[in-house]
């Protein structure tokens, strides 16, 4: 992940989480016992949380990305890449920010 990356993740991350905890400042007022207050305050973290990852899973994967994929899906034989259709599956060094020769070296 080079520094680019990281400053708009961070950006990203911070209107996603004062968005997050701004609605979670308004509900609070609301619940009045405590272990109301403990579920919300642990659903709004887990907010946070699936924010960044749908941030980050939707973004378009590199072209070297495809490229790989598209290669290890015509070396297994396989005519189409993932399981189900609803779900692409995707390389774990995409998500982590790996060159895309790393996590499939022999």
């Amino acid at each position: 992940m080079n520094v680019t990356q990281l400053g708009w993740s961070l950006v990203h991350f911070l209107w996603q989480g004062a968005s997050i905890a701004t609605l979670y400042a308004a509900a609070r007022h609301f619940v009045r016992r405590a272990n109301g207050r403990y579920l919300l305050a642990c659903a709004a973290l887990a907010s946070m949380i699936a924010a960044r990852l749908r941030w980050r899973l939707t973004r378009p994967a590199p072209l070297e990305w495809c490229q790989t994929v598209e290669r290890l899906r015509a070396r297994l034989g396989l005519a189409r890449a993932g399981a189900w259709r609803p779900l692409v599956l995707m390389p774990v060094g995409m998500l982590t920010g790996m060159p895309a020769a790393q996590p499939t070296a022999n």
